[in-house]
């Protein structure tokens, strides 16, 4: 398993910003994945689960209004027929279950596990 989550460069300003994506984001391909979220407790704990084959995971870097780099990690569910019809993220898309994917990017105090493969054992 390789570890990934998103990393901050230049300053540490956590002002909210529009940010832009500087190329193309690269699609990391994965038979499965763990993503895991941290929670707001007094001690590090995480809600991990796994995200389902057919979904994409994907990495860029982003430069903001005032120059910050930041590297992300997003996840796009590319199928949405078997969610609830009253997930928030059709709300806030506007959109309904099995209609559209959905993207996310990831905060960097999550981590996502995705499996090494052996190129040469595939």
């Amino acid at each position: 398993m390789k570890m990934a989550h998103g990393q901050r460069r230049r300053s540490q300003k956590r002002s909210a910003q529009n940010y832009t994506i500087l190329g193309t984001p690269r699609e990391i391909p994965f038979p499965g994945l763990v993503s895991c979220h941290s929670l707001a407790y007094p001690y590090l704990l995480f809600l991990c689960h796994s995200v389902a084959y057919g979904s994409k995971l994907l990495i860029m870097d982003l430069i903001s209004e005032e120059q910050d780099g930041v590297r992300a990690i997003a996840v796009c569910h590319m199928d949405t027929a078997n969610w609830d019809a009253h997930h928030v993220a059709f709300q806030v898309l506007g959109v309904q279950s099995g209609s559209s994917e959905v993207c996310h990017f990831l905060p960097k105090t999550d981590v996502v596990y995705v499996p090494v493969l052996n190129h040469e054992t595939g």
